[in-house]
């Protein structure tokens, strides 16, 4: 997610979640810019072990997801541009805390669209 200054990030496929996740340490209202849309700033995994990385950000929309235990939870909704391989494109991700999850962001269906084919049984693919 360059537009975030993260330049490799692990993250998991998800084909069965529709949207995105990106796991946020932190989170802080900024209020409304001079267009009137919600800002955040907010602190997530930088990609290098340890490392993060704080950055402001316009939320597009709030929406309701279920996570995998079943419970509703409201999350702010970004859009921001993502690279896997070479395929680079903008993808609406939902910030949420994922500390006790292996992998930081979670990349739902609508993300990968029909440029790319799922392995289940394949792992790392890109390196």
């Amino acid at each position: 997610m360059p537009d975030l200054g993260v330049r490799r990030l692990k993250a998991k496929i998800d084909t069965g979640a529709r949207t995105s996740a990106l796991h946020v340490i932190a989170m802080r209202p900024l209020g409304p810019n001079r267009a009137g849309i919600e800002r955040l700033e907010i602190e997530i995994p930088s990609g290098r072990r340890g490392k993060t990385t704080t950055v402001r950000v316009e939320i597009c929309d709030i929406t309701s997801v279920r996570d995998s235990s079943g419970r509703a939870e409201q999350r702010p909704i970004i859009e921001t541009r993502l690279e896997i391989g070479n395929v680079s494109r903008i993808v609406r991700v939902g910030l949420t805390y994922r500390g006790d999850m292996i992998f930081p962001m979670l990349v739902g269906r609508t993300a990968l669209g029909a440029a790319f084919r799922v392995q289940p049984g394949r792992r790392y693919l890109l390196g």
